[in-house]
């Protein structure tokens, strides 16, 4: 098998070049490129059956050339530069991170890393600093698919401080604020750290933020809008469900099989499970291709 990996800029990020050293280890040929223009359509090549990339933005017109992508990008639970996801086709929640076969079993360093993160529910008992957030995102970023979520802010902010009768603030993105890409709401906002405000908070509101995992596991209820949370298995979807306390250990479970340590993605440890991802797909395709000729000749 061959692989194209889009390294922008010449240099390999360790996280790249990682993913690179793992995949030779398993025999797949790796040729690094640093510009689109540089990988073909699939057609013109069809030895070269994936490319593998930093961000969904580059993710998605690799897809349309016809490759199978594997999407390098932060992981969910714990230091997000010390854990790397891996998942084809898409990003968080819309990407296949081949877990369909089973979870596997945790090992040292998942089960000590959800040991650390997992805190009870919190009780449903009201306190008097009690505040549900509303978490800001990034406006451009690729998890929001060209949507602004300012009207979203505004009118979930009002019904949920009608429904709850508590204070509702606004939590904007830090980078969104660092950027200068946060908009004025004029909503009431909390510039606070997250683990203060998750300290205080209620619940939380998200679009498909992945501070609704870090609530989560926080023992915070969540909600999130949008299927692309990789939360959305253990969160409400409106403000009706919104304190729901489900079962959370097989989902922390998933979640931490979606992400790899640097040492793993150099050991090539991964790419066995992700592997099953391109031969399901191969199958369909001669599947279905079959049919299709069938259907042709008929």
């Amino acid at each position: 098998m061959k692989a194209y990996l889009l390294a922008p800029g010449g240099g390999l990020s360790h996280y790249l070049q990682a993913v690179m050293e793992g995949l030779l280890r398993h025999g797949v040929q790796v040729f690094p490129v640093q510009h689109l223009h540089q990988v073909p359509p699939r057609v013109v090549n069809p030895e070269f059956r994936i490319a593998i990339c930093w961000g969904w933005r580059r993710g998605k017109e690799l897809q349309s050339r016809g490759y199978d992508v594997l999407l390098v990008e932060r992981g969910y639970i714990g230091d997000r530069r010390d854990w790397t996801s891996l998942a084809w086709n898409g990003l968080n929640g819309r990407g296949d991170f081949c877990l369909a076969a089973g979870i596997p079993a945790l090992d040292v360093s998942r089960s000590a890393l959800l040991g650390s993160q997992m805190q009870d529910w919190r009780s449903a008992t009201r306190r008097r600093t009690d505040t549900i957030f509303v978490m800001g995102q990034v406006m451009g970023d690729q998890s929001l698919q060209g949507r602004d979520l300012t009207p979203w802010y505004r009118d979930v902010f009002h019904q949920a401080r009608q429904r709850f009768g508590m204070p509702v603030l606004l939590r904007p993105h830090p980078v969104a604020i660092a950027k200068g890409r946060h908009a004025s709401t004029g909503l009431p906002e909390s510039r606070s750290t997250l683990a203060d405000d998750l300290a205080r908070a209620w619940a939380v509101i998200t679009w498909n933020s992945n501070s609704a995992v870090d609530a989560v596991l926080a023992g915070v209820p969540a909600l999130a809008v949008d299927q692309g949370s990789m939360a959305w298995d253990v969160t409400a979807h409106d403000l009706c469900g919104l304190g729901a306390r489900p079962e959370r250990e097989e989902w922390a479970a998933r979640v931490a099989w979606c992400q790899w340590r640097i040492e793993e993605l150099r050991a090539g440890s991964w790419w066995e499970r992700m592997a099953a991802g391109v031969k399901r797909r191969d199958q369909w395709s001669r599947k279905n291709g079959t049919r299709a000729r069938h259907a042709a000749a008929g």
